[in-house]
Protein backbone atom coordinates (compact mmCIF):
# COMPACT_ATOMS: atom_id res chain seq x y z
CA UNK A 1 0.00 0.00 0.00
CA UNK A 2 1.25 3.45 -0.87
CA UNK A 3 0.59 5.69 2.14
CA UNK A 4 -0.93 8.78 0.54
CA UNK A 5 -1.12 11.50 3.18
CA UNK A 6 -1.91 14.14 0.53
CA UNK A 7 -5.00 12.15 -0.49
CA UNK A 8 -6.11 11.59 3.12
CA UNK A 9 -5.91 15.33 3.79
CA UNK A 10 -7.65 16.23 0.55
CA UNK A 11 -10.49 13.82 1.28
CA UNK A 12 -10.73 15.20 4.81
CA UNK A 13 -11.47 18.67 3.46
CA UNK A 14 -14.21 17.25 1.23
CA UNK A 15 -15.67 15.23 4.12
CA UNK A 16 -15.85 18.31 6.36
CA UNK A 17 -17.40 20.56 3.73
CA UNK A 18 -20.79 21.75 4.97
CA UNK A 19 -20.27 19.55 8.06
CA UNK A 20 -17.99 21.72 10.21
CA UNK A 21 -20.53 22.61 12.91
CA UNK A 22 -20.29 19.53 15.15
CA UNK A 23 -16.50 19.01 14.73
CA UNK A 24 -15.87 22.67 15.60
CA UNK A 25 -18.25 22.56 18.57
CA UNK A 26 -16.74 19.34 19.92
CA UNK A 27 -13.26 20.81 19.48
CA UNK A 28 -14.32 23.87 21.45
CA UNK A 29 -15.63 21.67 24.28
CA UNK A 30 -12.40 19.66 24.32
CA UNK A 31 -10.26 22.81 24.34
CA UNK A 32 -12.27 24.37 27.17
CA UNK A 33 -12.04 21.22 29.28
CA UNK A 34 -8.33 20.93 28.55
CA UNK A 35 -7.77 24.54 29.60
CA UNK A 36 -9.82 23.96 32.74
CA UNK A 37 -7.80 20.89 33.68
CA UNK A 38 -4.53 22.61 32.84
CA UNK A 39 -5.24 25.84 34.68
CA UNK A 40 -4.29 24.45 38.07
CA UNK A 41 -0.66 25.62 38.01
CA UNK A 42 0.26 27.27 41.27
CA UNK A 43 3.08 28.19 43.59
CA UNK A 44 2.28 27.75 47.26
CA UNK A 45 4.41 28.74 50.18
CA UNK A 46 4.40 26.56 53.28
CA UNK A 47 5.17 28.47 56.44
CA UNK A 48 7.71 26.63 58.52
CA UNK A 49 11.09 27.16 60.04
CA UNK A 50 12.75 26.19 56.76
CA UNK A 51 13.30 28.94 54.17
CA UNK A 52 13.09 26.29 51.42
CA UNK A 53 9.55 25.16 52.20
CA UNK A 54 8.12 26.10 48.80
CA UNK A 55 6.35 23.76 46.40
CA UNK A 56 5.88 24.43 42.71
CA UNK A 57 3.36 22.59 40.60
CA UNK A 58 3.13 22.89 36.84
CA UNK A 59 0.40 21.00 35.01
CA UNK A 60 -0.16 20.89 31.26
CA UNK A 61 -3.45 19.02 31.44
CA UNK A 62 -2.02 15.78 30.10
CA UNK A 63 1.38 14.77 31.31
CA UNK A 64 1.50 16.89 34.42
CA UNK A 65 4.67 17.41 36.40
CA UNK A 66 5.01 18.13 40.07
CA UNK A 67 8.04 19.46 41.87
CA UNK A 68 7.79 19.26 45.62
CA UNK A 69 9.90 20.64 48.42
CA UNK A 70 8.56 19.83 51.85
CA UNK A 71 5.03 19.19 50.58
CA UNK A 72 2.52 17.84 53.05
CA UNK A 73 1.30 14.24 52.39
CA UNK A 74 -2.30 15.45 52.07
CA UNK A 75 -1.41 17.93 49.33
CA UNK A 76 0.69 15.35 47.49
CA UNK A 77 -2.24 12.93 47.51
CA UNK A 78 -4.57 15.61 46.16
CA UNK A 79 -2.23 16.36 43.25
CA UNK A 80 -1.92 12.65 42.45
CA UNK A 81 -5.69 12.25 42.39
CA UNK A 82 -6.05 15.30 40.14
CA UNK A 83 -3.38 13.92 37.80
CA UNK A 84 -5.26 10.63 37.33
CA UNK A 85 -8.60 12.44 36.97
CA UNK A 86 -7.00 14.50 34.19
CA UNK A 87 -5.79 11.34 32.46
CA UNK A 88 -9.23 9.76 32.77
CA UNK A 89 -11.05 12.79 31.35
CA UNK A 90 -8.52 13.04 28.52
CA UNK A 91 -9.08 9.38 27.65
CA UNK A 92 -12.85 9.80 27.51
CA UNK A 93 -12.53 12.90 25.30
CA UNK A 94 -10.16 11.12 22.90
CA UNK A 95 -12.53 8.15 22.64
CA UNK A 96 -15.56 10.38 22.06
CA UNK A 97 -13.66 12.28 19.39
CA UNK A 98 -12.65 9.04 17.67
CA UNK A 99 -16.34 8.04 17.61
CA UNK A 100 -17.33 11.32 15.95
CA UNK A 101 -14.72 11.14 13.20
CA UNK A 102 -15.34 7.48 12.49
CA UNK A 103 -19.03 8.36 12.02
CA UNK A 104 -18.15 11.32 9.78
CA UNK A 105 -15.94 9.05 7.68
CA UNK A 106 -18.73 6.48 7.28
CA UNK A 107 -21.53 8.89 6.34
CA UNK A 108 -22.15 11.86 4.06
CA UNK A 109 -24.76 13.67 6.13
CA UNK A 110 -23.94 16.35 8.72
CA UNK A 111 -23.67 14.82 12.17
CA UNK A 112 -25.45 16.23 15.22
CA UNK A 113 -23.55 17.06 18.40
CA UNK A 114 -25.24 14.06 19.96
CA UNK A 115 -22.90 11.82 17.98
CA UNK A 116 -19.97 13.24 19.93
CA UNK A 117 -21.91 12.68 23.17
CA UNK A 118 -22.60 9.07 22.07
CA UNK A 119 -18.87 8.47 22.20
CA UNK A 120 -18.92 9.03 25.96
CA UNK A 121 -20.77 5.72 26.37
CA UNK A 122 -17.46 4.03 25.57
CA UNK A 123 -15.87 5.82 28.54
CA UNK A 124 -14.37 2.70 30.12
CA UNK A 125 -12.35 1.90 27.00
CA UNK A 126 -11.33 5.55 26.77
CA UNK A 127 -10.01 5.66 30.32
CA UNK A 128 -8.34 2.24 30.33
CA UNK A 129 -7.02 2.75 26.81
CA UNK A 130 -5.39 6.09 27.59
CA UNK A 131 -3.91 4.88 30.89
CA UNK A 132 -2.50 1.79 29.14
CA UNK A 133 -1.24 3.97 26.28
CA UNK A 134 0.45 6.44 28.62
CA UNK A 135 2.02 3.67 30.72
CA UNK A 136 3.76 2.05 27.77
CA UNK A 137 4.77 5.30 26.09
CA UNK A 138 6.28 6.53 29.36
CA UNK A 139 8.14 3.25 29.90
CA UNK A 140 9.60 3.37 26.39
CA UNK A 141 10.47 7.04 26.81
CA UNK A 142 12.41 6.19 29.98
CA UNK A 143 14.49 3.76 27.91
CA UNK A 144 15.18 6.50 25.35
CA UNK A 145 13.26 9.40 23.86
CA UNK A 146 13.11 8.14 20.26
CA UNK A 147 11.60 4.70 21.15
CA UNK A 148 8.93 6.60 23.07
CA UNK A 149 7.95 8.52 19.93
CA UNK A 150 8.00 5.35 17.82
CA UNK A 151 5.76 3.48 20.25
CA UNK A 152 3.34 6.40 20.59
CA UNK A 153 2.81 6.20 16.82
CA UNK A 154 2.51 2.41 16.93
CA UNK A 155 -0.26 2.64 19.54
CA UNK A 156 -1.97 5.67 17.96
CA UNK A 157 -4.73 3.74 16.16
CA UNK A 158 -6.12 1.98 19.22
CA UNK A 159 -8.89 4.50 19.92
CA UNK A 160 -10.29 4.15 16.40
CA UNK A 161 -10.12 0.38 16.86
CA UNK A 162 -11.86 0.56 20.24
CA UNK A 163 -14.65 2.62 18.70
CA UNK A 164 -15.32 0.15 15.87
CA UNK A 165 -14.63 -2.95 17.98
CA UNK A 166 -15.35 -1.94 21.61
CA UNK A 167 -15.50 -5.52 22.92
CA UNK A 168 -11.94 -6.58 22.11
CA UNK A 169 -10.37 -4.75 25.06
CA UNK A 170 -7.52 -2.25 25.23
CA UNK A 171 -4.65 -4.76 25.20
CA UNK A 172 -5.87 -6.45 22.03
CA UNK A 173 -6.64 -3.07 20.44
CA UNK A 174 -3.07 -2.01 21.14
CA UNK A 175 -1.71 -5.18 19.51
CA UNK A 176 -3.87 -4.57 16.44
CA UNK A 177 -2.68 -0.95 16.30
CA UNK A 178 0.94 -2.11 16.40
CA UNK A 179 0.23 -4.55 13.57
CA UNK A 180 -1.51 -2.15 11.19
CA UNK A 181 1.12 0.57 11.68
CA UNK A 182 4.01 -1.82 11.06
CA UNK A 183 6.09 -0.35 8.25
CA UNK A 184 4.10 2.90 8.25
CA UNK A 185 5.18 4.62 11.46
CA UNK A 186 7.56 6.85 9.52
CA UNK A 187 4.75 7.82 7.16
CA UNK A 188 2.49 8.71 10.08
CA UNK A 189 5.30 10.78 11.60
CA UNK A 190 5.75 12.67 8.33
CA UNK A 191 2.00 13.20 8.18
CA UNK A 192 2.20 14.90 11.55
CA UNK A 193 5.03 17.12 10.29
CA UNK A 194 2.93 18.09 7.28
CA UNK A 195 0.65 20.06 9.64
CA UNK A 196 3.59 22.03 11.08
CA UNK A 197 2.89 25.13 9.00
CA UNK A 198 -0.72 25.16 10.18
CA UNK A 199 0.44 24.72 13.79
CA UNK A 200 2.71 27.76 13.49
CA UNK A 201 -0.17 29.77 12.05
CA UNK A 202 -2.35 28.49 14.89
CA UNK A 203 0.12 29.93 17.41
CA UNK A 204 -0.11 33.30 15.67
CA UNK A 205 -3.90 33.23 16.10
CA UNK A 206 -3.53 32.49 19.83
CA UNK A 207 -5.00 29.03 19.30
CA UNK A 208 -8.24 30.21 17.70
CA UNK A 209 -7.40 28.35 14.49
CA UNK A 210 -7.51 25.11 16.51
CA UNK A 211 -11.28 25.10 16.12
CA UNK A 212 -10.81 24.29 12.42
CA UNK A 213 -7.33 22.78 12.45
CA UNK A 214 -8.08 19.98 14.94
CA UNK A 215 -11.08 18.67 12.92
CA UNK A 216 -8.97 18.80 9.74
CA UNK A 217 -6.17 16.85 11.43
CA UNK A 218 -8.52 14.35 13.07
CA UNK A 219 -10.41 13.69 9.85
CA UNK A 220 -7.12 13.19 7.97
CA UNK A 221 -5.84 10.70 10.57
CA UNK A 222 -9.17 8.86 10.47
CA UNK A 223 -8.75 8.38 6.73
CA UNK A 224 -5.22 7.11 7.31
CA UNK A 225 -6.57 4.64 9.87
CA UNK A 226 -9.11 3.25 7.40
CA UNK A 227 -6.39 2.80 4.78
CA UNK A 228 -4.05 1.05 7.24
CA UNK A 229 -6.78 -1.26 8.54
CA UNK A 230 -8.01 -2.10 5.05
CA UNK A 231 -4.50 -2.98 3.90
CA UNK A 232 -3.86 -5.17 6.96
CA UNK A 233 -7.13 -7.07 6.48
CA UNK A 234 -6.59 -7.58 2.75
CA UNK A 235 -3.05 -8.85 3.35
CA UNK A 236 -4.23 -11.25 6.04
CA UNK A 237 -2.12 -9.62 8.75
CA UNK A 238 -5.34 -8.87 10.61
CA UNK A 239 -8.17 -11.43 10.65
CA UNK A 240 -11.75 -11.32 11.89
CA UNK A 241 -10.62 -13.22 14.98
CA UNK A 242 -8.22 -10.37 15.80
CA UNK A 243 -11.17 -7.97 15.90
CA UNK A 244 -13.32 -10.13 18.13
CA UNK A 245 -13.21 -10.47 21.89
Amino acid sequence: MLFNRILYKKVAKAQLKNRWKTPVLSTLIILLLTLLLGSNGYISEHHSTSPDSVSVYTGDGISGATIYDFVSPAEGTLDTVFFFVTLAVTGVLIQASAHLYIRLSRTREPQKFGVFIEGFSNWANGILGFLWYMLWVMLWTIVFFVPGIVKSIAYSQMFFILDEHPDIGVRKAMRVSKEITKGYKGELFLMGLSFLGWEILNCLTMGILSLWLRPYESMSYTNAYHALMSRAIKSGEITEADLRK
